[in-house]
């Protein structure tokens, strides 16, 4: 409930500088009209200038206008998302008060025992396919992948630690804190190049249909899931430039996610 009533009065405050922003925005329109105005009586006067003696001050003022329209639409833009987002969670919590499901799923629990750093106790995974047989490019120290670690029915987000050349596999490290381990630890894994999935760097050339099952990020975890698209990041008229998903076991929420988290379903 403490939580339910915080992300209520997160989103009360995001509502409120959703109005000042569009109250600002009604503002810089009456300046845009009376700038054009002004500027359309002269037209005529203008025209007759020579290129030299073009009114600077009257193409600053303008700028400025265009810069402060950008800016607020921007910041506009990024307070809805923020809304949207905890709007989300109080869906969530209300199922999971309804139902006694952490729909949510901050939390997961790994059927393996907390491990030392020490690479001998690094779980070793079994080769499983995911997007094809074709060789992927050497990942990168940082890069971030997704993985589904032995026993688990969801792959989770995890970092590129090392490459093993004698083995040419990768030693990845999860991006979520290992409940189980008292100091905090996160567990770190071998996986071979084909068990990984790549989270994209760069904006894909095509998009996911209405239809396609993926699996991608759940809001506010390190985990994927399957999910369904609803909407494309092109038509999403809601959030734009993200996917609109319906994730499994979730109750049918709209679920807006960025691109780089949405990836392809991979084989069994």
């Amino acid at each position: 409930m403490d939580e339910e009533c915080e992300t209520w009065r997160a989103v009360g405050v995001e509502l409120t500088a959703l109005e000042r922003l569009q109250r600002e925005n009604e503002e810089i329109s009456k300046k845009f009209e009376r700038m054009h105005t002004k500027m359309s009586k002269k037209d005529e006067e203008l025209l007759n200038r020579t290129a030299g003696t073009f009114n600077l001050k009257e193409a600053n003022r303008l700028l400025e206008l265009y810069n402060e329209a950008f800016l607020n639409a921007a910041e506009e833009q990024s307070v809805i998302s923020k809304a949207i987002e905890r709007l989300d969670i109080l869906a969530a919590l209300k199922v999971a008060t309804e139902t006694g499901v952490d729909v949510k799923r901050k939390k997961r629990k790994l059927d393996e025992k907390p491990k030392s750093r020490s690479n001998s106790s690094i779980p070793v995974a079994k080769r499983t396919r995911t997007m094809d047989d074709v060789p992927k490019a050497r990942l990168q120290v940082g890069d971030k992948v997704a993985i589904r670690p032995q026993k688990n029915n969801f792959h989770i987000l995890a970092i590129i630690i090392k490459y093993l050349a004698e083995t040419n596999k990768y030693e990845v490290e999860d991006a979520e804190d290992d409940e189980n381990d008292p100091q905090g630890e996160r567990k770190r894994y071998i996986f071979p190049p084909k068990a990984i999935i790549p989270i994209p760097k760069e904006a894909r050339g095509t998009e996911f249909p209405e239809g396609r099952t993926v699996i991608a990020l759940f809001p506010q975890t390190s985990c994927f899931y399957k999910a369904v698209v609803k909407c494309s990041p092109s038509k999403n008229k809601v959030m734009p430039g993200h996917y609109i998903l319906h994730f499994e076991d979730d109750g049918g929420f709209d679920r807006h996610i960025q691109p780089e988290w949405v990836l392809e379903m991979p084989p069994n």
